[in-house]
């Protein structure tokens, strides 16, 4: 996978699309929920907060069409629905996102992900193509150096597949940054990244726990405890679906 950033913004179709479909998301609030047990051994767990009024967000995409092979799982956004909201928390100044494709992006059918501040501004553009030809599977966008979020702002980001042209199918939600309370980052500097990912999970910082748990399984697919909890983060927000699912290169 080969991620590409213009800072020249050309506005296609598809980015208009984007800019109609990135309307108002509620602000995520933190909580700290409790890992659960299984079997006799506690696993990971993330409890979504109540987020209250104006939900919004799309974390799959619509049927096959176009260009794109019928898929028996959509194209998914890896990440919690909350009351019809689609979101999440950060604490990194250039966080990643995933999403399941279950269609080969190539440089004639890439992947778009556009990222809007809260004035409906683009702050960030980028096309994913896959590395790895015929490869479906999870792919990751991760903020360049130059795009760094700002505390507290809810940032709202859209990731679509071209498969028909002015019709891409298409996922969309939110991000916003906060900073770590000193009693939970202090625990976090002499954690292990396994016990890194409970932490995050546990105070409701779903991208951090998400993408260190992602990178984990990445190094070490056959490991059965890091499996055991990749399973138990995505059940417990709903995306069981996506546990077997492999990454893209």
């Amino acid at each position: 996978m080969k991620s590409h950033f213009s800072i020249t913004v050309l506005f296609t179709p598809a980015l208009a699309l984007a800019l109609t479909l990135l309307t108002s998301l509620p602000t995520l609030a933190q909580y700290a929920p409790e890992g659960r047990a299984r079997g006799g051994a506690t696993y990971i767990k993330f409890e979504p907060p109540a987020l209250g009024n104006a939900p919004g967000g799309r974390s799959r995409g619509g049927a096959s069409r176009g260009e794109c092979l019928p898929a028996t799982l959509p194209l998914t956004a890896i990440v919690p629905t909350i009351d019809g909201s689609v979101g999440g928390l950060t604490t990194a100044d250039h966080p990643t996102l995933w999403f399941y494709v279950p269609y080969t992006l190539t440089t004639d059918r890439p992947a778009e992900f556009v990222l809007l501040d809260d004035q409906n501004k683009y702050v960030y553009q980028t096309t994913v193509v896959n590395s790895t030809r015929e490869a479906t599977g999870i792919v990751k966008v991760t903020l360049p150096t130059t795009v760094t979020l700002e505390k507290d702002k809810v940032y709202q980001w859209v990731f679509m597949v071209n498969c028909e042209i002015d019709n891409p199918i298409f996922t969309r939600g939110s991000i916003r940054k906060v900073t770590l309370d000193p009693a939970i980052g202090n625990p976090l500097k002499q954690s292990t990244e396994l016990e890194k990912t409970r932490i995050y999970a546990e105070n409701g910082i779903w991208f951090d726990a998400l993408t260190t748990l992602a990178e984990l399984k990445i190094a070490s697919p056959e490991d059965a405890a890091i499996a055991a909890e990749w399973q138990s983060l995505l059940e417990s927000v709903d995306l069981a679906d996506v546990v077997d699912q492999t990454f893209v290169p």
